[in-house]
């Protein structure tokens, strides 16, 4: 961040500047003030500054006219039906929530003031992801990730052993001799029979 503009004016002053009119609810000052930020100055820390100081300016200007309807337009209701006590009450309760609404604002602003002049961002809660033009991201719930299911436990497969190979026939003995005791075929001058072990001779 550059300490001064194109026209020699310190950038955090002129930040400093949109967040106290923001904090006195001028807010064509603060249009102002951002309108200059952006348009003439054009530093990307600056604009950031500036676009927080007005969004902050019309959250306020929002939230004070729909409490104004709420509470104002109670308190006719009440009076209409000669229910003073509960108008009264609506009148007290609309004023009640303007103050704590403006100390809100002055508490934001002083906050972004205090980090302005550090060099720093104003960073104000929603409203810095909105002046990046994440709206999406600002005004969204943080959704919980849904559990993992656990992976299903993995069987170890045994591969299916090959057939045992078939046995190799034995080569037919040479000589034509058999066993006498059990027939089989014997080997030239063999002794004794290699199936039963009975003597051949």
């Amino acid at each position: 961040m550059t300490s001064k503009g194109k026209y020699g004016l310190p950038l955090t002053a002129i930040a400093t500047l949109a967040f106290g009119f923001c904090a006195l609810r001028q807010p064509l000052a603060v249009l102002l003030i951002a309108g200059f930020a952006l348009l003439a100055e054009g530093d990307e820390w600056l604009n950031r500054q500036a676009v927080q100081a007005v969004l902050l300016s019309v959250a306020y200007a929002i939230a004070a006219l729909v409490g104004g309807w709420v509470f104002g337009g109670l308190a006719r209701l009440f009076g209409g039906i000669s229910f003073y006590r509960a108008q009264d009450a609506m009148i007290s309760v609309g004023a009640v929530l303007d103050t704590l609404l403006y100390i809100g604002l002055i508490v934001l602003c002083l906050l972004a003031i205090v980090r302005v002049l550090r060099g720093q961002d104003a960073a104000l809660p929603l409203l810095a992801k909105m002046a990046d033009g994440d709206f999406a991201a600002a005004l969204a719930k943080k959704v919980p990730a849904p559990p993992v299911a656990p992976a299903a436990p993995v069987q170890a497969t045994t591969a299916a052993a090959p057939p045992p190979a078939a046995a190799e026939p034995q080569a037919a003995p040479d000589s034509g001799h058999l066993c006498p005791s059990c027939g089989a075929p014997l080997h030239e001058n063999a002794q004794f029979c290699t199936e039963c072990g009975a003597k051949t001779n």
